[in-house]
């Protein structure tokens, strides 16, 4: 398997579609990021996604 890496990610967290509020989602665009990874987001999104 290859596994992909990129200079810069930018990932939208928002609280709709609540479908894609999901922490393994949130976690493979982080670990994806190789030097700059930034979270645009909504203050309540990030943590339901990680209770999902």
């Amino acid at each position: 398997m290859v596994k992909l890496a990129y200079p810069a990610v930018v990932i939208p967290v928002m609280t709709q579609p609540y479908e894609m509020l999901q922490r393994n989602l949130i976690y493979t665009c982080v670990t994806r990021g190789k030097k700059l990874v930034v979270l645009v987001r909504q203050a309540r999104a990030v943590p339901i996604a990680m209770k999902n």
